[in-house]
């Protein structure tokens, strides 16, 4: 699928009170989240992702303990979002640690991103790019360029008959990642 070749470090959503939260919102894009679904026809998968919620989001880890990534291109969180902070530091640190992979961070929880970036004063390394998604269908956020610095991308899913009736010009629309790449850069 859209993801082919490209490896990822994701936590679970089922058990990510934002993104239980934001499911059970008719309005948000979560509401029809595939992972949930996914995640339930395969429940080794599922465990892997709660181990690695509890993993990354308990504590900072360690240098020799953050893994060695040899990828060109890396994404986190492909099935749930950031916990805390904490997991934040750890995306951030294991960005640190591997200079020659370019990661892209998805998520929804801009509060967790200020925390990190502003209030705690952690710089963003420059192989890291940020997504933001807008949690609702159809619907773009516009954030404040001062204060979400650290943010290089908002992403937003519209619909077939939205884009047809706003002339939207989408730049994903399933392609593959791996020969994209748009959101890594």
């Amino acid at each position: 699928g859209k993801m082919e070749g490209i490896n990822s470090i994701g936590t679970s959503c089922a058990d990510n009170p934002f993104c239980i939260k934001r499911r059970e919102n008719g309005d948000s894009i979560c509401s029809h989240c595939y992972a949930a679904t996914y995640m339930k026809m395969r429940n080794a998968l599922k465990e892997r992702l709660e181990n690695n919620a509890n993993i990354l989001s308990a504590r900072i880890l360690n240098d020799n303990e953050l893994p060695e990534i040899t990828d060109a291109v890396f994404r986190f969180e492909s099935f749930g979002d950031i916990y805390n902070a904490t997991h934040l530091t750890n995306y951030v640190n294991i960005s640190r640690k591997n200079p020659n992979t370019r990661f892209a961070l998805y998520t929804k929880n801009t509060w967790i991103l200020d925390e990190v970036f502003n209030k705690n004063g952690i710089t963003k390394p420059t192989n890291l790019s940020i997504v933001v998604s807008s949690p609702l269908l159809n619907k773009s956020i516009e954030l404040d360029r001062n204060k979400f610095w650290f943010v290089d991308h908002v992403f937003t899913v519209y619909d077939n008959k939205f884009i047809a009736e706003n002339n939207v010009n989408i730049n994903c629309g399933a392609k593959n990642c791996l020969g994209c790449q748009i959101c890594y850069h």
